[in-house]
């Protein structure tokens, strides 16, 4: 029976204490009540002062585990004693870091844990404490946990920095950095994230995982297509996993890719890489020997002296052009000149503007355009100062038809409002 009796407490007890790590402090405004009456968990809640853990008191105790735990058990029941909150227990934690109790210190951490276990600050905190006392695996853990929980709230900012920290404590644990690559991707952060997949990559070649490493070069192809230097690493380790038909193509690309930018040196240091694959590469062997002999640059410089050439003839073609577009709209405006000059001597004003205006529609992009814009102007200006003179007008109607015209083609805002006030006053 009393077997069963302590079976059924020990539930009880596990359910209100999870850690022998824990830490309580007495309920504020309790003293008046006086102190409980069984003697031992009286001397117990003397003992629980907020810093010592359940652990330290049952060793000073003759009672024995069940004992104390059964005292502190009731005490909380009762509540007499509450656990530390989240903020004491990290000042508790920070407290013993700085007296030199690393080990309670974790101890307390880790009992915090057991009630906030996706609190970023305890991870944090922790693994500050293990980088202090030089366990690298445990703190890189606990960094990296932190990282978690700082995503999981959405700080992502937080998380990028703890992760980089952890990579500083265990630099040769791949998963951390995988992780940071991750972070460093979503947030865009391009150039640190081609950084961290290069440092990644040589450390899985390093430990031998050339499938690895080929999975983040690939990743890292993506973000900077046109660096050459992460393809013949690609092609190193598709070498290494023995594709060398898939090594070949890939330093093709970057052979492709030099000659086009004439680095021949590079074109050539990589032709090399193709023949140590494969050493009955024909047009490997064909470009080495143009770039030796020299053909290969005779080659390109007579292809940059036709590129060169059409450019001129395309250049001079269309200065050709344009010199005939401006003449053909200077015969035009002339042409139009003479015709107007009788136009207007026959009082068709409407009629030389309208000329003027469709030569403009005609040579859109010429010089002649815009001349014919100024004789609009001086035309209509000449108009309106006919129009004004007259304090009556003998035919509204067709003078408002002709001010409504200069109104339409009028580019000087002078002539639009001068245009504009006529037509009101008639």
């Amino acid at each position: 029976m009393e077997a069963a009796r302590r079976t059924d407490e020990w539930a009880r007890i596990h359910r209100q204490i999870r850690s022998l790590d824990e830490v309580f402090v007495p309920v504020a405004g309790l003293e008046e009540e006086g102190p409980p009456e069984n003697e031992l968990t009286c001397e117990v809640l003397a003992a629980l002062d907020g810093r010592t853990d359940l652990q330290a008191i049952i060793e000073t105790r003759a009672e024995g585990r069940f004992a104390v735990c059964k005292a502190v058990s009731d005490l909380l029941r009762d509540r007499w004693i509450r656990p530390l909150t989240l903020e004491e227990r990290i000042k508790l934690a920070e407290h013993l870091g700085q007296a030199g109790e690393d080990d309670r210190a974790v101890r307390v951490l880790t009992a915090a844990l057991e009630h906030e276990r996706n609190e970023p600050t305890l991870h944090l905190h922790l693994g500050e404490l293990h980088e202090k006392a030089g366990r690298a695996e445990d703190a890189a853990q606990a960094y990296n946990l932190a990282a978690r929980a700082f995503q999981a709230l959405g700080q992502e900012d937080d998380a990028r920095h703890v992760l980089a920290r952890a990579v500083h404590v265990a630099p040769t644990d791949p998963g951390i950095r995988e992780r940071l690559l991750e972070v460093l991707l979503e947030r865009h952060e391009t150039e640190e994230a081609l950084r961290c997949g290069l440092d990644l990559a040589e450390l899985y070649t390093g430990i031998g995982l050339a499938d690895k490493a080929r999975s983040t070069y690939i990743r890292l192809t993506s973000l900077a297509p046109d660096d050459t230097s992460l393809l013949v690493a690609l092609a190193h380790c598709e070498r290494n996993l023995g594709n060398a038909r898939e090594a070949v193509k890939i330093l093709r690309t970057v052979v492709t890719a030099a000659l086009k930018h004439s680095d021949l040196d590079q074109a050539k240091t990589v032709l090399k890489e193709i023949l140590k694959i494969q050493p009955d590469h024909a047009e490997a062997k064909r470009l080495i020997g143009q770039m030796e002999s020299g053909e290969h640059a005779l080659r390109r410089d007579r292809r940059k002296r036709q590129r060169q050439l059409v450019a001129w003839c395309l250049g001079a073609g269309v200065i050709v052009y344009a010199l005939a577009y401006e003449v053909l709209a200077h015969s035009k405006l002339h042409t139009i000149q003479r015709q107007n000059t009788g136009l207007i001597a026959q009082g068709r004003f409407l009629q030389a503007i309208q000329n003027y205006h469709s030569l403009r529609n005609a040579y859109p992009f010429s010089l002649a355009r815009l001349e014919s814009g100024m004789l609009i102007e001086e035309l209509a200006r000449s108009q309106l100062s006919d129009v004004e003179k007259q304090a009556v007008v003998e035919n509204p109607d067709t003078t408002i038809e002709r001010l409504e015209r200069i109104l339409t083609l009028a580019v000087a805002p002078d002539v639009y409002e001068r245009a504009r006030r006529q037509i009101t006053r008639l």
